[in-house]
């Protein structure tokens, strides 16, 4: 398996996933600069949670079903209206992707109104990597979040991966 330079809360560091999955034992809790990771095992499924609400999953030899992606976020005071369509717009955006065939959004009607949620499905992790790595090169991706900063609660954004059992 191939090392993967990745980027964790503004920190670098270099691992093998599959490596690190099999060795970190369940519950073992891995301090990175700027970030914590927690390790539990799932029957041959490893998830890492973050102390920031990220999900890493590694699967085991048996693989996943589907994995879905879901970014969640509150909307900023007197934002309503102009934070909602920019949420239409920027599912409708996603769809420019190879490998997103849908992208919805939600708000929610009950518990903490004035959040929206984002989903997008894949059949797979590569899927969703392949979508991601589009993503986070594409110069317009990050205008269109540029623009929309002050329609959203700073700091209150929540990106989960999940996969189907």
């Amino acid at each position: 398996m191939k090392k993967q330079n990745n980027r964790v809360f503004g920190a670098s560091y270099e691992m093998d996933l599959a490596e690190a999955a099999d060795t970190w034992p369940p519950g073992r809790v891995i301090d990175f600069p700027g970030g914590v990771f927690s390790f539990l095992k799932c029957g041959k499924t490893t998830i890492a949670a973050t102390n920031e609400g990220y999900v890493l999953v590694f699967p085991g030899k048996e693989g996943l079903k589907m994995v879905r992606w879901m970014s969640v976020t509150r909307i900023s005071a007197g934002n309503g209206v102009p934070a909602m369509q920019h949420a239409k717009e920027m599912a409708e955006f996603a769809k420019k992707y190879e490998g997103v065939s849908s992208c919805s959004v939600y708000i929610d009607s009950f518990g903490e109104t004035g959040t929206i949620r984002w989903f997008m499905d894949f059949d797979d992790l590569a899927a969703f990597e392949k979508v991601q790595s589009q993503a986070l090169a594409d110069e317009a991706y990050w205008k269109n979040l540029e623009k929309a900063k002050n329609l959203f609660i700073e700091g209150s954004n929540r990106t989960m991966v999940m996969r189907e059992i």
